[in-house]
């Protein structure tokens, strides 16, 4: 696995270190990594993490269904990270959950907030007759199909502002048109709309180093990086 953690090094900026758990589940996660060149490393299948592999994007529900059904399974299988799998669609879960031997340990953590998870689809199972979902309205607000549209046509629900606050979709002209809301400005910090300008010009409001390291925006991290972080201030320190 050295020749993936050599191309991943970059990702983090700083050389990879053997204990860094990190490194370890992106490796896994790697697009290079397949199911087949899992099994062809079966004398160290313990090394490998399990974590990246269960929501890495070549795994799909067919072949984690298969090896657990198996005789002889070889996965050792996380749910929390098969559910944010990017594989894993509405049909999947609502076709196992309602199945004779349903097989999975669904995480509804990763399952409110997964992409493959539409408005649509909460709403529908939440009006149901039999509603099948344990849905966690914290990660509904941060999922990507979330809009404010539908936040302001769907006033009954429990949104969590602390999460819409740093939602794809929440722009800060949103937030700052409607002040009555209750934002979490330190997790305004890690919305990707969040430019170094908007946090320039708002230091009382988005001062918050330690949300900030983790903004998705990563032309902006560099700026980030240089205008904030000082010599005694190591980045690693603030993403800890």
């Amino acid at each position: 696995m050295l020749f993936i953690q050599n191309e991943m090094d970059h990702i983090f900026d700083r050389p990879a270190k053997p204990d860094d758990t990190r490194n370890t589940i992106i490796e896994s996660s790697h697009p290079l990594i397949t199911w087949d060149v899992i099994k062809s490393d079966l004398k160290n299948i313990n090394q490998w993490d399990w974590l990246g592999i269960s929501w890495n994007s070549n795994i799909t529900w067919d072949i984690i269904r298969d090896d657990i059904c198996s005789q002889k399974p070889i996965g050792k299988w996380e749910w929390s990270y098969i559910s944010c799998n990017p594989n894993i669609t509405w049909e999947i879960i609502k076709g196992d959950i309602c199945s004779q031997k349903p097989i999975g340990k669904w995480d509804w953590h990763s399952i409110s907030s997964h992409p493959n998870i539409t408005w649509e689809i909460i709403k529908g199972d939440i009006c149901s007759q039999k509603p099948i979902g344990k849905w966690i309205w914290y990660e509904i607000s941060l999922n990507p199909n979330i809009s404010w549209d539908i936040v302001q046509e769907n006033p009954q629900y429990n949104w969590v502002y602390g999460a819409l606050s740093w939602n794809v979709n929440i722009t800060w002209d949103i937030i700052t048109s409607n002040p009555n809301k209750d934002w979490l400005f330190y997790m305004v910090c890690r919305n990707p709309n969040v430019t170094l300008e908007i946090v320039e010009a708002n230091p009382d409001k988005l001062g918050d180093l330690h949300h900030l390291a983790y903004n998705q925006r990563e032309y902006d991290r560099h700026l980030f990086r240089n205008n904030y972080i000082r010599n005694e201030m190591d980045m690693d320190e603030i993403l800890l």
